[in-house]
């Protein structure tokens, strides 16, 4: 009896696999397993319009499990950052951020990103954030003059000085009057720039105590943190 029940179910399985029918759509329907399947289609030919038809639901079937797969990630990785934002918020309330603080992190702000020159404090990056952290560190720290203030952008050609130069000088609050002549990337003539790209900003400040002391502090950090 058992053998007669799995040729009447081998046979259902081949009209439903000549129907179109995925493995998964029959192992449900009959309740038999994939490999079981697999020894039963063996050496079956389809017709291409079944083929056809198989293919398009394996890629349709792909495109909904790769987007189940990205739901779950995306929720794994907000609930990651969470934990995160909740752990690291608590080190940084605990910070105390005096101007001895703001200091040690403009010093080891401009060994990362800064530009390396003799009397002359200056940072370049496409990141307004961190360009308005480095700006806002100078003028909080030691009350630089706007005057010592002076901006260079870096842009793509198809970018418009004018407009660039509006949104630097709104991001820095620094007068469109420090800003000197843009210099254009000639690589990207003939290529469309993203739109939330706003080009690189430089920023130099000529002060040659603040520079030698934040290089004096940069070292004196450094010995710190490798010894």
């Amino acid at each position: 009896m058992q053998g007669i029940h799995n040729a009447d179910l081998k046979k259902q399985a081949i009209i439903l696999r000549q129907q179109g029918f995925t493995y998964p759509m029959i192992g449900i329907k009959l309740g038999v397993p994939k490999a079981t399947l697999s020894g039963w289609f063996a050496g079956l030919k389809l017709s291409k319009n079944i083929e056809g038809k198989l293919l398009r639901r394996k890629q349709k079937n792909l495109v909904i499990a790769r987007g189940k797969a990205w739901v779950v990630l995306n929720k794994q990785r907000e609930d990651n950052k969470k934990i995160v934002e909740e752990s690291v918020g608590k080190s940084i309330s605990q910070v105390c951020f005096d101007d001895h603080t703001k200091e040690m992190l403009l010093a080891m702000l401009y060994l990362g990103e800064g530009f390396k020159r003799v009397s002359v404090v200056g940072l370049g990056n496409s990141n307004a954030k961190i360009m308005s952290v480095f700006v806002n560190l100078l003028r909080s720290i030691y009350n630089v003059p706007e005057k010592k203030l002076t901006c260079y952008l870096h842009l793509r050609c198809d970018q418009n000085v004018g407009k660039e130069t509006t949104y630097w000088s709104n991001v820095l609050k620094i007068n469109k009057s420090q800003f000197r002549k843009a210099q254009f990337d000639k690589r990207t003539i003939g290529t469309k720039t993203w739109k939330k790209y706003h080009g690189v900003c430089v920023v130099y400040c000529a002060d040659a105590k603040i520079e030698k002391r934040l290089t004096v502090l940069q070292d004196l950090l450094l010995k710190k943190l490798l010894s």
